[in-house]
């Protein structure tokens, strides 16, 4: 996957926005093992204020009995951290809902500054393509 991205750096793709990695971390459970996906991505720099550092996200899905479906996104932008995660199943929501101040203690253990810590039921948003993706120039 590391070979699919493009040979200049900065000559990333338009949808990309910066360097992107995509791997699948394989993971030993008692159920048998399991493979949580995982993307992280820096956005390119923001140029509004002082502040000029780049953003990174790391987005990850994992299925596990019995919470079901959980998808996390992180960002990171210099120390401060936001994490939102989204449980498939309303109950599963609900009990990592309640271990919210758990992360928020964790990250502040780590260093870093908590953001916004958001947990909801469902699934994230499918991300937006590039414009021009779906265009048939053909006709």
């Amino acid at each position: 996957q590391i070979a699919s991205l493009p040979d200049d750096p900065g000559a990333s793709r338009a949808e990309q926005g910066g360097p992107r990695l995509t791997l699948d971390i394989p993971l030993a459970l008692p159920q048998g093992t399991g493979v949580a996906q995982l993307r992280i991505e820096q956005e390119a720099a923001r140029r509004d204020g002082p502040d000029i550092r780049p953003l990174w996200r790391a987005n990850f899905s994992i299925d596990l009995e019995p919470i079901g479906a959980v998808h996390a996104s992180i960002a990171l932008f210099g120390e401060r951290a936001a994490v939102t995660l989204y449980a498939e199943r309303d109950e599963s929501a609900a009990q990592l809902r309640e271990g919210l101040p758990v992360l928020e203690a964790g990250l502040k253990e780590a260093n870093f500054e908590p953001g916004e810590l958001l947990c909801r039921a469902g699934s994230p948003s499918a991300p937006k393509s590039a414009p021009g993706l779906f265009v048939d120039q053909a006709s």
